[in-house]
């Protein structure tokens, strides 16, 4: 299967690879109307809870304005603390969260949070 529409991000910390993030236009949930999601977000564990996941974020939604969605695997819960905390704040709590219809892997259903940058 061929990926398009792809957009990768190096994160870069004093000149240092921190991380990376892939934002896509074309894997989304189907029954959700949105132009965005992050196909992957990684920071090093060395680089995190510094803020820099946070800022990454917010550049990255201010980039590319649009409708979001955003889901992660229920089973991790650092995900989701991390992006319910970073679009609350960053959407002043202007955002949905949405039950997932597709299953993850492993049958498993998460919530999506969508929202407007």
């Amino acid at each position: 299967m061929e990926k398009k529409n792809r957009y990768p991000y190096f994160i870069k910390v004093d000149n240092k690879l921190a991380g990376f993030v892939l934002v896509c236009d074309d894997r989304q949930i189907e029954e959700i109307e949105s132009n965005y999601a992050i196909d992957d977000f990684f920071i090093l564990y060395k680089y995190k809870r510094q803020g820099i996941g946070k800022y990454c974020a917010k550049y990255i939604f201010e980039k590319y304005k649009g409708k979001w969605q955003i889901w992660f695997h229920p089973n991790n819960k650092s995900a989701k603390i991390f992006w319910t905390k970073t679009i609350d704040e960053y959407k002043k709590g202007k955002f949905e969260v949405i039950k997932n219809n597709e299953p993850f892997w492993d049958g498993s259903i998460g919530d999506t949070l969508v929202f407007d940058s």
